[in-house]
C-alpha cells in the first residue's frame, strides 16, 4: 500500500532542505549590508531621522533583513495540528512557511500543490485535444544580459502563440489548420552552467492542440545528436524543426515569413544556427510535472546557486516580481502562479480526507498542538507511534497508486486508521 502519512524520511528532508537556507538566508544579509554601505555616509552627516527611514537603501536594507530572517526560521517552528489522541493520528494543519522563490521547502511544495491544482485542469482538455510538452532553449548568457534575455523569451513567445492562433499571419502558412492550437501554459527555469557561469534560461510548455497532427520523425540536424550521451540521436518531426526555426527568428528580431523561415537569415561574423534554436515537442501523456517545478530547480540540483552570491543576487534581480507561470488561450482564465488552499470535493484523495476527519471527530475532537521540526524528528526517531498526516499527504499516496486500485488504496487508508483504536 502507498505511505499515506508523513514518514521520519519525510521531516529528515524537510531538515536537510533547511541547511540550503541557511546559505540562502547569508546571501539575504549580504545584500542588505550591501544598502547599509550605500546608506552609511547619510547617516555620518547626521541627516534628519526621517530622511534616512524613507531612504531607499534603508527601506531595502530592512526588506533584506527581514527576508534573511524568514528564510532561516521557514517550517522549522510552528507546526500546527488537530491531534486526535485516541487515534494517535496529527492532521498537521499549518506551518510557518517563508514562500521565498529561493526556499528549497517552500517551492518543491508549492510545485507539487500547484500540480495538484492544475493538472485536472489540463486532464480535461486531453480528452479532446493532445497535450504536447513544448520546450524553448536559446544559446546561454552571461549575467548581465539574463533579464533583457528573460523580456525577449516572453515577448517571443507571446507572438509566438499569436502566430499560432491565427492572431498573426505568416502569408502562404496555414498555422491554424495545421496544428489546431487552442491554448498554452508556459514555465519559466533557469539554470547555470559551472564550466562558464553562464545562465542557461528555458522554457517549459505544455500546448494543447488537435488531435490527429503528423508527430513522424522525420529530420535529423545539428540538434539530433546528444553530445552527453544520456539519450540516443533523435529524429524531429515537422512541428518542432518549425518551432526550432521561428524561435531562432523571434529572439533575434528578425521578420517572420515563410522565405525566412524556409532559410534562417544568419548574422555574419558570429556563430551560424542554420537550424535555428533547439526546441522540442513530445505528447505529455498525462506527464504535466515539467511545467509545474520551480524556476530555479536546475541551480539547486547542482548547488551552484548556494555556493556564488554573485549568481544568487543576478538570478534575485532577474526574476524580481516576473511572472514564471503564464498562461494563453483556453488556459487564459487560471493563473497558475496562484495556489488555492482547500479542498476539491469531487477528487478520491480529498473525498478519503474528509472521510478520515469526519470519522476521527465521531469519538473525539482533537487538540490543538504546535511543535518544532527538531521535535517531530526526536520523536519519529524514537519510534513513537503517532501518525502525521495532510490532505497533502494523502493526495500523495493516490498519486503513486494505479487508478483502477484507488478505490481499494481509500479503503484500506481508513480501515488502517481504525485498526488503531
Amino acid at each position: 500500500m502507498s505511505v499515506f502519512d508523513y514518514t521520519s524520511e519525510y521531516f529528515l528532508d524537510v531538515a536537510r532542505k533547511c541547511r540550503y537556507n541557511e546559505k540562502i538566508a547569508l546571501f539575504y544579509e549580504r545584500m542588505a549590508e550591501l544598502h547599509y554601505d550605500e546608506l552609511y555616509p547619510l547617516i555620518e552627516r547626521d541627516y534628519d531621522r526621517n530622511v534616512i527611514l524613507h531612504n531607499r537603501d534603508y527601506k531595502d536594507m530592512m526588506k533584506y533583513g527581514k527576508r534573511a530572517q524568514y528564510v532561516r526560521t521557514c517550517m522549522q517552528y510552528g507546526w500546527a495540528s488537530d491531534y486526535y489522541r485516541m487515534h494517535g493520528v496529527k492532521v498537521v494543519t499549518g506551518v510557518n512557511r517563508c514562500r521565498d522563490r529561493f526556499c528549497y521547502n517552500c517551492q518543491s511544495m508549492d510545485a507539487l500543490q500547484r500540480f495538484h491544482e492544475y493538472a485536472p485542469v489540463i486532464d480535461k482538455f486531453s480528452v479532446k485535444y493532445d497535450v504536447y510538452h513544448v520546450v524553448f532553449t536559446q544559446p546561454n548568457v552571461p549575467g548581465f544580459l539574463l533579464n533583457n534575455t528573460l523580456d525577449l523569451m516572453q515577448k517571443s513567445l507571446s507572438r509566438l502563440v499569436g502566430f499560432m492562433t491565427g492572431k498573426k499571419k505568416i502569408r502562404g502558412l496555414d498555422l491554424v489548420g495545421a496544428y489546431g492550437f487552442i491554448g498554452a501554459v508556459r514555465a519559466l527555469e533557469v539554470a547555470r552552467n559551472d564550466k562558464d557561469s553562464y545562465y542557461h534560461p528555458h522554457y517549459h510548455c505544455m500546448f494543447i492542440m488537435r488531435k490527429g497532427i503528423d508527430v513522424t520523425p522525420k529530420y535529423f540536424n545539428s540538434f539530433s545528436r546528444d553530445h552527453t550521451h544520456r539519450r540516443e540521436d533523435r529524429k524531429f518531426t515537422d512541428f518542432e524543426v518549425f518551432l526550432q526555426r521561428i524561435w531562432y527568428l523571434l529572439m533575434n528580431g528578425i521578420k517572420v515569413t515563410k522565405s525566412n523561415l524556409e532559410n534562417l537569415p544568419q548574422f555574419p561574423g558570429g556563430k551560424s544556427y542554420p537550424d535555428g534554436f533547439s526546441c522540442y515537442a513530445e505528447n505529455a501523456k498525462g506527464h504535466y510535472h515539467e511545467v509545474f517545478k520551480y524556476c530555479t530547480k536546475g541551480s539547486y540540483k547542482n548547488g551552484s546557486i548556494l555556493e556564488d552570491f554573485e549568481c544568487f543576487r543576478t538570478l534575485h534581480d532577474a526574476l524580481f516580481r516576473r511572472k514564471v507561470y503564464q498562461t494563453y488561450g483556453c488556459l487564459y482564465d487560471f493563473d497558475m502562479d496562484v495556489i488555492h488552499e482547500g479542498v476539491r470535493t469531487k477528487d478520491i484523495s480529498d473525498i478519503c480526507f474528509n472521510e478520515l476527519i469526519a470519522k476521527f471527530r465521531e469519538l473525539e475532537e482533537p487538540e490543538k498542538v504546535v511543535e518544532d521540526l527538531s521535535d517531530i524528528i526526536r520523536g519519529k526517531l524514537k519510534d513513537e507511534p503517532t501518525k502525521y498526516i495532510s490532505l497533502q499527504s494523502i493526495r500523495f499516496a493516490f498519486d503513486e497508486c494505479p487508478e483502477d486500485k484507488r478505490e481499494q488504496l481509500k479503503g484500506l487508508i481508513i480501515g488502517s486508521i481504525w485498526d488503531r483504536l
